[in-house]
């Protein structure tokens, strides 16, 4: 039969003092939330015989599904998690920084052994909070955030979006329209800063009208450049988006306006999901599901050693050549 533990049997497993156990007992609003928690699974720890509750489930946190690299990143957990016995549990963010913090404390009240995430990424003070005294393992997939001493599995953006836009370069391009996800979002920043370092490479001045962002989905970029279409703000003989949704979103665009893609606006995504080889998309590839192998393998390592250490991996991002990029055409001289 459950036994109920004592505070000094707490004190002991959470490494915190007694006094500070008794406070969050009696006082919780004196307590952070990260210690609460380690107290309350403590208790729930030690309160079944044996003192090895286990729930073999890992939670996964991720920005919705109709990503088609979500699903991707998704099967690889799925494939290491069903060869250890785990279980998983899905929740959505749609990239909203409060609510992942809240499906984040909602995953670890609910007792899960650990939490693979794909972060927003925008405000890092909750989750650095939450991870310098969380007992329970978190791996961060694609995107992670500026904090030191966490796991994580990503690809290298910064010289994956490098090589994209220096393949434009190469082929004449001079105003080239970097397409974003999000400024907030470090893989983001890590795309425009190789996005920008390939254009300084070849002494292109880049202004603010060279910087389009929408939100990572198909109707975001469609909207986006339909919008500079219908302004005639267009200048530019090439498009570098962030994503392959993205791409398409713009594809779709240019295509509705009678712009011949690639004879009169080149176009290169990231991230190589199916229906990239289905239209001939030039992008970047990411080894999703890879990706999510691998973190789900970060993951139950930590789970079943906590002792052992955090772990990351940055794997190379490489362009797949098709057939949405030409060398540089006058659509844009002809457009003013």
């Amino acid at each position: 039969m459950p036994v109920k533990p004592t505070q000094k049997e707490i004190a002991k497993l959470t490494d915190v003092s007694i006094s500070t156990v008794s406070r969050a007992l009696n006082n919780p609003d004196k307590v952070s939330y990260a210690t609460r928690l380690k107290i309350e699974r403590a208790m729930t720890e030690l309160s079944h015989e044996g003192g090895n509750a286990r729930s073999a489930t890992i939670g996964l946190i991720l920005p919705d599904l109709t990503d088609r690299s979500v699903t991707l990143l998704v099967k690889g957990i799925e494939g290491e998690a069903e060869k250890n016995g785990y279980n998983m549990v899905f929740c959505l963010s749609g990239d909203d920084q409060g609510k992942e913090n809240h499906l984040l404390r909602l995953l670890l009240d609910c007792g899960v052994d650990g939490v693979i995430l794909m972060t927003a990424g925008k405000d890092t003070g909750f989750l650095s909070q939450v991870l310098k005294e969380l007992t329970t393992p978190v791996v961060f997939l694609d995107r992670h955030p500026a904090l030191e001493d966490i796991s994580y599995v990503t690809t290298d953006n910064r010289e994956g979006m490098r090589q994209a836009a220096r393949y434009l370069l190469t082929l004449g391009h001079r105003k080239i329209l970097y397409l974003g996800g999000g400024e907030g979002l470090l893989s983001d920043q890590e795309k425009r800063e190789g996005f920008i370092t390939a254009c300084g490479e070849y002494s292109v001045k880049l202004s603010s009208d060279d910087f389009l962002y929408g939100d990572y989905t198909q109707e975001s970029a469609y909207d986006q450049v339909r919008q500079l279409l219908q302004n005639g703000d267009l200048r530019h003989t090439a498009i570098c988006a962030a994503n392959d949704e993205m791409a398409v979103g713009a594809l779709f665009a240019l295509i509705e306006k009678g712009i011949d893609v690639p004879r009169d606006v080149s176009l290169i995504g990231y991230g190589d999901i199916p229906l990239s080889s289905h239209i001939n998309l030039t992008s970047v590839r990411q080894p999703f599901y890879d990706m999510g192998k691998q973190a789900a393998y970060f993951l139950i390592s930590k789970i079943q050693n906590p002792a052992g250490p955090r772990k990351s991996l940055v794997l190379p991002a490489n362009i797949v050549f098709r057939d949405t990029c030409a060398i540089a055409s006058d659509y844009a001289l002809k457009a003013d």
